[in-house]
Order: C-alpha cells, then structure tokens, then sequence
C-alpha cells in the first residue's frame, strides 16, 4: 500500500523508488517491552526483570471473589512498524516464548493453556525489578508511566479494572492459545491459522502503527491454584536474546517507480507481480477519509520481464479532490 499526492516534491520520492520489486519477505523481531501485571504487588512494576509470569501463585492470599490466588499476567510488545514498511502484507506470523520455571504442586507440574489478547491501551513497561529476589516481593513501587497491576500508566491512567479490564483494555477473543508445561519442553510456538488471529493482529499494527499496544499473556483460567508460569523475557540474554521472539512472512508493498501529470491525465506506473490484483485509490486527506477505488487491474504474465518486475500503468483523471493515492494488492 502506497500514498502518493501529486506534486514534484512528491514524485521525487517516487522516482526513488525505481526498481523496487513486490517480494516476500521474512523478520525476526524481539520485544520492546515486557513486564508483568502482579496482583500480589499490586503497585509494583516489574519491567526490567529477567522474566515475566503468567498464572496464579499458590498461596491463598488474594482478596478478589473467585480469585484466591493472586493472579499474574504478562504483557509484551514487539515493534513491527520499525521494521514490516507500512502498507505490506503480513502473510503468516508465529510467536514463540519460553519457560524458565514452573511451581511444582505434589501431583506434579501441570500443562496450563494460556491465552494471547491483543490490547487496546497503551502501558508502560517501566525498569522496576526485585533486588534481592530473595524477599518475596516481586518488582518495586512503580514510579510516573510504568505500569502495575492497578495502572497501565502510574500517575497518568490506570487500568478499567485492576489487571486490565476485558472488552476494554484488551481485546476479549483471544489471538492464540498455548499449553505452557516447564523448561524442560520449551520453547512453545504459537503459529498462524484457522484458531489464531495472530496475522491479523500483526497486519492491524502494520496498516496504524499507532494502535500497537501489544498482547497480554494470561491463564485461560486464573482461579484454581499452582498455574504459575515464569517465562523468559527480552532481559534474559542482555545482547543475546533469543525468546521471546515474533516471525513474520510478509509481502512488501508495491510502489510507484514514476508519475506523470499530463494536463489532467495522470500517469502512475509500477512493477507488479504477475496474477496478482492491484488497486489504486485516493482520497482528499492522506491520513483520514474513505479511500475511493479509480481503477484496478489484475497483472499478467508478460515475457521476458520477471514475473515480479512486469511494467504496470495505471491512469486517472485528476479531478480537485484527488489529491492522495494509493496502491492495494491482496
């Protein structure tokens, strides 16, 4: 996906973009942030730990009804506007995390399915940890913009209920599900497909970067005891990191190698792939409105160019409110 506005400043930019082919692509990305929401501690922020949980502890300790155990849950972001060109395709996604350690009850460790949800807000991660670990108190008192299990931001906003609210801090569905065991058979891998969102979730943050919040990782059920799960978290390996980490197929956008403006024609040409359907739209502000389709155009086979270097030309007449344009491919 492409905007480009006419003008000479603008069709500079997209001679710059000559030669550029509509490829698949594949990246790796580590968090930029993990942390974990402590119903235990609930004013504390445990961002710059070496790892983050999910699940509830074994001692009956908690105040809530239906939840005797204090309740843990994960978050984590992974920044793929940084490096997935906005516009692009996400084709398949996997996520993958690690245990570190699991609490072990007298019938042995037990397998917890735990469930991904894509959340609404925005919460910091902040650079809290426990020193010693030795206490029992997990992480320290937030300070201003990190987050806890009362506040997604403390001092600024904090959660719609404590731990995060479902339907409004984040998203009820869940994107994925994991069956978390312990260190011993890790590292588990969410993948893609007909029971995950995980695409779909990726693509969201790829076409507004602006809406990524990233995911909660929580225990589908936090109300019987012993489901705890320590995981390992982006400060594990500090230079080294290898879990958690995000895989992403993605097909880069198509992109205008010119434009032309003759009279009130306009010219706009590109290199498709073959077989595949494109699209051009515009519309009169380039971040907000309904795009309208101009024309689309299904590209064919056509030796000797490579079947992912085909010239393409698309053209339009320029009326006054069409000021910004884009190129679509599904």
């Amino acid at each position: 996906m492409w905007k480009a506005r006419l003008g000479a400043a603008v069709a500079s930019v997209l001679l710059a973009a000559a030669g550029d082919r509509v490829v698949a692509a594949q990246t790796s990305l580590l968090p930029s942030a993990d942390t974990t929401l402590i119903e235990l501690n609930p004013t504390n922020n445990f961002g710059a730990s070496t790892f983050f949980n999910t699940g509830s502890i074994q001692n009956p300790l908690g105040t809530v009804p239906g939840f005797l155990y204090p309740r843990n849950r994960g978050l984590l972001k992974f920044d793929v506007g940084s490096v997935i060109p906005r516009g692009s395709r996400v084709t398949s996604v996997q996520l993958v995390v690690d245990v570190r350690k699991a609490p072990i009850p007298d019938e042995g460790v037990q397998t917890i399915d735990n469930d991904v949800h894509r959340m609404l807000k925005e919460w910091g991660e902040g650079n809290k940890t426990s020193i010693p670990m030795s206490t029992g108190t997990l992480g320290a008192p937030a300070t201003l913009g990190e987050a806890s299990w009362m506040s997604r931001l403390t001092g600024v906003a904090d959660w719609d209920e404590p731990g995060g609210k479902n339907g409004t801090d984040y998203v009820s569905n869940a994107t994925a599900t994991v069956g978390l065991f312990d260190e011993s058979t890790g590292p588990y891998f969410m993948n893609s497909g007909a029971f995950s969102n995980l695409t779909s979730d990726v693509q969201k943050w790829v076409d507004n970067p602006g809406t990524n919040f990233g995911w909660m990782l929580k225990a589908r059920n936090e109300a019987p005891s012993w489901t705890a799960k320590r995981l390992i978290a982006r400060e594990y390996f500090p230079g080294l990191n290898i879990y958690p980490y995000l895989l992403v197929d993605f097909i880069r956008a198509p992109q205008f190698d010119r434009v032309e403006l003759n009279g009130s024609l306009l010219r706009l040409f590109f290199k498709g792939e073959a077989n595949r359907n494109y699209k051009l739209q515009y519309r009169e502000a380039i971040e907000t409105g309904p795009w309208t389709e101009v024309t689309n155009v299904t590209v064919l086979p056509t030796p000797p160019f490579p079947d992912d270097m085909i010239p393409v030309e698309l053209n339009d007449t320029v009326a006054t409110n069409r000021s910004f344009y884009r190129l679509v491919t599904e």
